[in-house]
């Protein structure tokens, strides 16, 4: 069994010039981008890991398709704590924390 520390994810990225607004400080997008990627993945982990529990029906029939692809449907809570720089380096920190029969929360930091 998987424990929740073997599915967490970071990912790190280098700041550059393209990634800068009009006052030369990080466009927020590009980091709300990067924390959204690293959520995909860890809830997408989590979902591969635990999909040898779940019966598929095959996309050739008219039936539905259960998937285990995950989608974000809302962020709770995002803060901007310090202006970001070009060539400094941005990481998020994934962690899947809650998980019911339809749905699961991710912690991104």
């Amino acid at each position: 069994m998987n424990h929740k520390s073997d599915l967490a994810v970071v990912l790190a990225r280098k700041i550059t010039s393209t990634d800068m607004n009009i006052i030369n400080v990080v466009h927020g997008g590009e980091i709300l981008k990067l924390a959204e990627d690293a959520g995909q993945i860890a809830a997408t982990k989590y979902c591969l890991s635990h999909e040898k529990n779940v019966e598929r029906i095959s996309p050739a029939t008219n039936n539905n398709t259960i998937s285990n692809t995950p989608y974000m449907v809302g962020v709770n809570d995002f803060s901007f704590l310090y202006p970001i720089y070009p060539n400094e380096l941005i990481q998020a920190r994934a962690e899947v924390l809650f998980v019911s029969q339809h749905s699961l929360a991710v912690e991104i930091e």
